[in-house]
C-alpha cells in the first residue's frame, strides 16, 4: 500500500508537471537504437532536452520483465536513477546512458 502511494504520488506530479511544461519525457524507444550518436540525434529530433523547462524524466527496458527510469534535473544537472531492483549492472548502464547521451547535449544547450 505504501509503495502504491508513492508511485501513485510520483505519478501524479509528473502528470501536472507535463501539462505546466515543466516536465518532458522520453519514450523506450531510446534503447532499441544502437549507438549514442543514434539516441542523441532521435532526442535533437524530438526536442526532448529543448523543451524541457526543469525536468525529464523516462523509462528503460532492461529486459523482459525488468524497467527502470531515469530522471534528471536540468537546473542542478543532477540526475537519479530508479531501479526496483536496485540492480548494480543495471544503474550502471543508465548511468553511462546518461554520460554518453545526456550529458552532452544539456552541456550544449548550456553555451
Amino acid at each position: 500500500m505504501l509503495l502504491e502511494a508513492g508511485i501513485d504520488r510520483i505519478c501524479y506530479e509528473v502528470e501536472t508537471g507535463i501539462e505546466d511544461g515543466k516536465v518532458s519525457t522520453f519514450t523506450t524507444h531510446l534503447m532499441a537504437m544502437d549507438n549514442a550518436k543514434q539516441r542523441m540525434t532521435w532526442l535533437k529530433g524530438q526536442a526532448t532536452i529543448a523543451q524541457a523547462k526543469d525536468t525529464i524524466v523516462g523509462a528503460f527496458w532492461v529486459d523482459k520483465n525488468h524497467w527502470c527510469g531515469l530522471c534528471i534535473c536540468k537546473a542542478r544537472r543532477t540526475y537519479t536513477v530508479m531501479d526496483p531492483r536496485n540492480d548494480e549492472a543495471t544503474i550502471d548502464k543508465v548511468e553511462t546512458l546518461f554520460r554518453d547521451v545526456f550529458y552532452p547535449l544539456l552541456e550544449h544547450e548550456k553555451r
